[in-house]
C-alpha cells in the first residue's frame, strides 16, 4: 500500500481504523499534539474522512469591515477551487462566532470531489447542508448565522497554519472520525499507517479472546496492549 509518502486513499484497510489507533501509534513514535481539540465536532457521528490537508489562513477585522465582494472573495475563492479527490479543506480562523464555512462552500467543495472540510470557526446554512442529498464531512466550532464577509477576510491559502496549536501543513493527512480530528504529518504518515495496521489486527485477536472470558491481564501480558 504505502512507499515512501505515497499514499493508497483506495485501500480498503484504511476504513477499518479509527482515530484513537492513530493517535495513539504517533504517541508512541514521540509525535505530539497533533489531535484537535473537543471544541471540533463533526456534523455526521457516524461518518469517516481521510484525505490531504489543503489549508486556509482566515483573520478577523478588528471592526465591521464592508469590502467589495469580488476583492474579498478572491482568496476563499481560488482557496475553494484548490480542491479535489482526497483532499480536506482546513481553515484556520480562531473566529469561532462567525461562520466561515456554509452551503456554496460545501457544494462547491462537493463537486471538486473533496472528502470534507474542518474549521475553528462557525458553521452556517446547516438544515441547507443536511438538505443537499449527499453527505458531507464537516467539522466545526460552533453554528451561528453570522456572516463572514463584513467580519472576517481569507488572508491566504496552501500554508502551513494550526488549529488551537496543533500544527497543520498542506499535504498533511488528516484522519477524523466520530471520535475527533488526528493530523498526521505526511512524512510519517505511511509508517504511522503501517503501524495501526498490525496494532489492529493485534487489538482484534485480543478483543475476540476477551469477549471469549480470557484472563485480561494474561492477555496484556501476551499482546502488550490494551
Amino acid at each position: 500500500m504505502l512507499s515512501k509518502n505515497i499514499i493508497d486513499f483506495d485501500d480498503p484497510r484504511l476504513n477499518e481504523l479509527y482515530s484513537a489507533i492513530i493517535s495513539d501509534i504517533l504517541d508512541e513514535m514521540g509525535i505530539y499534539n497533533r489531535v484537535l481539540p473537543p471544541s471540533i465536532h463533526p456534523l455526521y457521528p457516524d461518518m469517516k474522512i481521510i484525505g490531504e490537508a489543503i489549508t486556509a489562513l482566515v483573520r478577523k477585522y478588528d471592526r465591521i469591515t464592508k469590502k467589495d465582494f469580488i476583492e474579498w472573495s478572491r482568496v476563499m475563492l481560488d482557496f475553494l477551487m484548490s480542491g479535489g479527490p482526497h483532499k480536506v479543506y482546513v481553515v484556520s480562523s480562531n473566529a469561532p462566532d462567525v461562520a466561515t464555512w456554509g452551503e456554496i462552500m460545501t457544494r462547491t467543495a462537493i463537486g471538486r470531489g473533496a472528502v470534507g472540510a474542518i474549521t475553528d470557526g462557525g458553521l452556517r446554512d446547516v438544515p441547507r447542508i443536511l438538505a443537499l442529498g449527499k453527505r458531507f464531512q464537516i467539522y466545526y466550532a460552533s453554528i451561528t448565522p453570522l456572516d463572514a464577509k463584513p467580519r472576517l477576510e481569507y488572508v491566504v491559502y496552501n500554508i502551513p497554519t494550526n488549529i488551537h496549536g496543533v500544527p497543520i501543513n498542506p499535504g498533511d493527512i488528516v484522519f477524523g472520525d466520530y471520535d475527533g480530528v488526528v493530523i498526521i504529518p505526511r512524512e510519517v504518515a505511511p509508517e504511522v499507517f503501517t503501524r495501526a495496521f498490525e496494532r489492529l489486527k493485534n487489538e482484534s485477536s485480543l478483543g475476540k479472546e476477551v469477549m471469549e472470558g480470557k484472563d485480561i491481564r494474561e492477555l496484556v501480558k501476551r499482546y502488550g496492549i490494551f
